[in-house]
């Protein structure tokens, strides 16, 4: 399967008729999608605009995949943003406690510069 979308990118439209490009792109994204190798069928997907029915449960396939990977980033976001947060939270409540902005720094895993500006936000 590999060898063969290997050989689809690199045909253009100087070597055969357009038409047959798509029927090439069509039944390797229908390979793709039968044999449940997504990362072929992203890599075609991603080439291709093209919506024949009888490539549609492909292309269909393809839609989910960029779905799952937009919400696998906005995990990893969120999860990057709740540990920013979790870290300020410490720092405030270290700071509401007397410890001293070095202290901070080490506990809450902020920089030094940053937990002076928040002192000094206070």
């Amino acid at each position: 399967m590999h060898k063969a979308t290997d050989i689809f990118f690199l045909l253009n439209e100087d070597y055969l008729s357009f038409d047959k490009i798509s029927e090439i792109r069509a039944v390797l994204l229908n390979y793709a999608f039968y044999w449940e190798d997504d990362e072929i069928l992203k890599k075609l997907g991603d080439v291709s605009d093209m919506h024949e029915d009888f490539i549609l449960e492909p292309m269909k396939r393809y839609g989910e995949l960029l779905r799952e990977e937009g919400r696998e980033e906005g995990r990893e976001e969120g999860k990057e943003e709740g540990r920013k947060e979790l870290k300020y939270e410490i720092a405030n409540e270290l700071i509401s406690n007397g410890y001293s902005p070095e202290e901070v720094s080490k506990i809450s895993h902020l920089s030094l510069p940053l937990v002076n500006q928040i002192i000094m936000g206070k």
